[in-house]
């Protein structure tokens, strides 16, 4: 991502546009001449780019990734220990549970086939539990139906619980060690059963899936330090009317939205903007002298994502005209703009994280490994 939005906090309406900013001239109406605002441009043809070697793809780093996303697949995701049948104090325990107050089951008190680490009384890569919670495994059998009293604390978020005695009845399904099944493990048929909601089928579809996060992952980490290098390496002059513009589009938009001050929406913003619109003029003009040019239906999709992206991390459902809204500082049209220019921009980012010279490097070692990428 190039650009950033404002991370205030007490927002009082997500799409209110100002009478202020309606009679304002727009920073979309403004026509950035690039190659004007461009001083000095650095050599961009093999950017040189550092990365942790955690974003080197070697099949270390491809077991490494299933290795930690498949341990929230609860018990299909280990191996099951068959040389036993009594629970220790540090296994992993596949369970059935059912909670009951005064001999009745109890709302949101039961679930199946969940995997419980013991020694941290925990859901094995989710929440933990109260206190006492699954003390009681410890020593039952596989197969075992077992009664635990257990008693919520009197702060419990749940008042019809908290402080209240309860019993849960487990039923012990298996016990698990602590090692994830790895991908030289799995067959076609494991892929079915456990991942088949990921959208693969085979072993072969979920290697490429997971190659293709993992240069997903190193792309956007190289593209940071591209970004960081251009603004370092480069001379650009911010056209003193367009960040004027942004400025106060921005203010009028901090101050009615979120209660701040004049004074703290310019301190905050200034150097945001000025940041956003020196990578903009930057990206923009390389990507005018490579001839990449904006292309509608590669924007609708990068949009498209963008906005859905944005309502998930905000848990909130946003339009694309209340996301253009947003970018644009409460302005939809300097929004789309802003989006527009930011996609071209990261189309030029792309071109040049594939030509960058990447150099990984080994973090425990804190010295540059040999290989690098081109």
């Amino acid at each position: 991502t190039v650009m950033s939005f404002a991370g205030c906090g007490g927002k009082k309406d997500d799409t209110q546009t100002t009478e202020v900013q309606q009679k304002q001239a727009s920073s979309a109406d403004y026509k950035m001449d690039y190659a004007k605002q461009v001083k000095n441009i650095c050599d961009y043809s093999a950017i040189p780019v550092q990365l942790s070697s955690q974003y080197d793809i070697t099949d270390e780093a491809i077991e490494d990734y299933f290795s930690k996303n498949i341990s929230s697949y609860g018990s299909k995701a280990y191996h099951e220990i068959t040389d036993r049948t009594t629970v220790a104090e540090d296994d992993y325990v596949d369970v059935n549970y059912t909670g009951y107050k005064d001999g009745e089951a109890f709302e949101g008190g039961a679930a199946e086939n969940v995997l419980i680490d013991l020694a941290n009384n925990c859901n094995v890569g989710g929440s933990g539990y109260i206190d006492g919670f699954s003390s009681g495994i410890v020593g039952a059998k596989v197969g075992d139906e077992i009664d635990c009293d257990v008693t919520f604390p009197e702060d419990y978020n749940n008042a019809d619980l908290a402080g209240q005695a309860v019993v849960f009845k487990f039923k012990i399904n298996g016990i698990y060690d602590k090692t994830t099944v790895s991908l030289g493990e799995i067959d076609d048929e494991f892929v079915k059963e456990v991942l088949s909601g990921d959208g693969v089928s085979t072993v072969e579809e979920l290697r490429e899936k997971i190659v293709n996060n993992l240069e997903s992952m190193k792309k956007n980490a190289a593209s940071v330090e591209i970004v960081s290098y251009l603004v370092e390496n480069c001379e650009v002059e911010i056209p003193e009317e367009y960040l004027k513009l942004r400025l106060d589009e921005y203010v009028s938009y901090i101050v009615s939205s979120y209660g701040a001050t004049k004074e703290e929406a310019e301190k905050e913003g200034k150097s945001q903007l000025e940041q956003q619109i020196k990578e903009e003029i930057i990206l923009g003009y390389i990507a005018e002298k490579e001839g990449i040019k904006f292309d509608e239906e590669g924007y609708n999709d990068f949009i498209t994502n963008y906005t859905n992206y944005y309502s998930m991390a905000m848990q909130q459902s946003f339009t694309q005209e209340q996301f253009y809204e947003i970018a644009g500082y409460g302005n939809a049209t300097a929004g789309e703009k802003i989006m527009k220019n930011q996609y071209v921009g990261n189309l030029a980012l792309d071109k040049l994280a594939e030509n960058a010279q990447i150099t990984f490097v080994d973090e425990s070692a804190d010295e540059p490994k040999e290989e690098t990428e081109e």
